[in-house]
């Protein structure tokens, strides 16, 4: 499956994505400070690496999965830059609850998503606007009425993202993110696809 946008398209995870996903995961890593952070905060660096080589490992299960259902639903894509061709990053997607937290298939309230564009360098282009905006439309394609998105207060580049593609703030958990020494808000968008 693939999802047009001006500069960057959004397509299913290919074998040849593989490597470079492992080498986000655990070399060119500086985006982890940014996408949750506080969830590596108490692993030390074999536990971030067993950590990354499940979630690799998860990443090939979904690929297979996809290669034999065409129609399946996509959780997430992979973004690859027109101009050469080039993968920097991906869209993924997972359930949260009626309290805005992740679940594991339980209780599902809705489904919030998110952007990540590791490189420095890619970064500040529009591109990451456009391949969330490609995501809502695969979304709005399938039905989905609304779809949120949550991030920290101290990721100032995904919260003016939210707001530049149309997210509007649902709540607020005041310093509940703790990151690098400082409290930070929880914030969960929400936005209407009609």
């Amino acid at each position: 499956m693939r999802m047009e946008a001006l500069q960057v398209y959004l397509r299913d995870m290919v074998p040849d994505d593989i490597s470079m996903r492992r080498h986000w995961e655990l070399v060119d890593t500086e985006w982890k400070e940014w996408d949750a952070p506080w969830e590596y905060v108490d692993l030390d660096q074999t536990e971030l690496e067993l950590e990354s080589q499940g979630y690799i490992q998860s990443l090939i299960r979904r690929m297979q999965r996809l290669n034999s259902d065409e129609k399946g639903f996509r959780s997430g894509f992979e973004i690859i830059h027109k101009q050469n061709d080039r993968h920097i990053g991906w869209v993924n997607s997972y359930e949260i609850d009626h309290q805005f937290e992740w679940t594991p298939g339980i209780n599902v309230h809705g489904i919030a998503i998110g952007v990540v564009i590791p490189s420095r360098s890619d970064r500040g282009h529009g591109l990451g606007q456009e391949a969330l905006q490609a995501f809502l439309t695969y979304f709005r394609k399938i039905g989905y009425k609304e779809v949120y998105c949550q991030t920290w207060s101290g990721n100032l580049p995904m919260v003016r993202l939210a707001q530049k593609v149309g997210f509007r703030e649902v709540e607020r958990k005041r310093r509940a993110r703790y990151v690098r020494g400082e409290r930070y808000d929880a914030i969960t968008y929400r936005i209407e696809l009609d």
